[in-house]
């Protein structure tokens, strides 16, 4: 979505609290698995290197240390949100990533950009 709509509409990935903490920096699978940060520094690194391993073009927010963000949306482990323009959610997702539904995300989305067939 955000590379199909991205010139219409804003997107952003939330980095929040780690959703599967490990005691220390390794490799499992071929997955970096990181401990809880006690820092927003180290959090932020741990957000880097998501970016990097999940090749994220996207444009990436740090929640901080209170977890604010993550506590308001219900975002833990991850979820989708549509927002409108007046910070209203148009959209909420269940918990990911098998609560996923890009789909219906996308059609809050193009309900919002009057995009929708049907929206006149």
């Amino acid at each position: 979505m955000y590379r199909k709509w991205g010139v219409e509409a804003e997107f952003f990935v939330v980095y929040i609290r780690e959703a599967h903490p490990w005691p220390r920096n390794t490799k499992k699978k071929g997955k970096t698995i990181l401990p809880e940060p006690s820092t927003l520094v180290e959090r932020k690194g741990h957000a880097q290197t998501c970016r990097r391993d999940l090749k994220l073009s996207i444009p990436m927010l740090l929640d901080g240390m209170d977890n604010k963000a993550g506590d308001a949306y219900a975002a833990w482990p991850d979820r989708i949100y549509v927002v409108n323009k007046a910070g209203r959610i148009a959209f909420r997702g269940g918990p990911g990533p098998f609560g996923f539904r890009p789909a219906d995300a996308e059609k809050a989305l193009l309900m919002l950009l009057g995009r929708w067939p049907g929206i006149l």
